[in-house]
């Protein structure tokens, strides 16, 4: 009677079992942590076994969301999931004021020198190289990114040609409450009838 291959002992885990009951993945993390399964480990420990620190960007290998990492943490009974480059920052500078967000420096230079497009495939989202996060506000955070409120504040003129002005400017909330400018002359031409189309309003990020 032929021999029933064993499987590994973790649950929901059928690969082929190499040694201690347990298949090559998690015999491998038990030799070097001491525990068989993520769950298991603390979480200093899990987030290290993630991270590549094999170039200047240290890279998160584990879960992520539109490019950014997640780590699960539990607090007083209580699990959570949230940004891994956060939970970097914490565990390796301190901890990061309400009022500020992280940006990722790296990003920041890789898209001036236009070297970087952005978008959910950036590799510097999974960055979590302390030296690579800069706390700043969220304005200062949108300025730097490759995003259109960015794109928008580089705009010297209006949709319709006319130059952005101190006298020709109007500041005005946008629709998701950031700040925003709207030109003036724009205005005044649709109040007479002489301009049809919407106002243009361009986001522009103040300090």
């Amino acid at each position: 009677m032929a021999s029933v291959a064993k499987t590994c002992s973790i649950d929901h885990c059928e690969l082929p079992a190499k040694a201690r009951a347990l298949c090559n993945t998690h015999y491998q993390r038990w030799f070097r942590t001491g525990v068989a399964t993520a769950r298991d480990m603390a979480p200093e420990m899990r987030f290290w076994e993630q991270v590549d620190k094999s170039g200047s960007c240290w890279l998160w290998t584990g879960a992520t969301f539109r490019g950014y990492g997640r780590i699960f943490l539990t607090v007083n009974g209580k699990g959570f999931t949230t940004g891994v480059h956060r939970y970097a920052y914490k565990l390796l500078v301190g901890d990061l004021p309400d009022d500020l967000q992280l940006d990722h420096t790296c990003h920041s230079t890789a898209v001036a020198l236009g070297l970087c497009a952005g978008g959910e495939t950036c590799l510097h989202r999974a960055c979590v190289n302390p030296d690579h996060l800069e706390p700043v506000t969220a304005k200062v955070n949108t300025r730097r990114g490759n995003t259109i409120q960015r794109a928008n504040l580089s705009k010297t003129h209006c949709n319709h040609g006319h130059e952005y002005t101190e006298e020709n400017t109007y500041r005005v909330k946008g629709r998701n409450g950031s700040d925003a400018r709207q030109c003036k002359t724009c205005r005044r031409l649709r109040k007479t009838g002489q301009l049809t189309q919407p106002l243009s309003r361009q986001l522009s990020l103040s300090e």
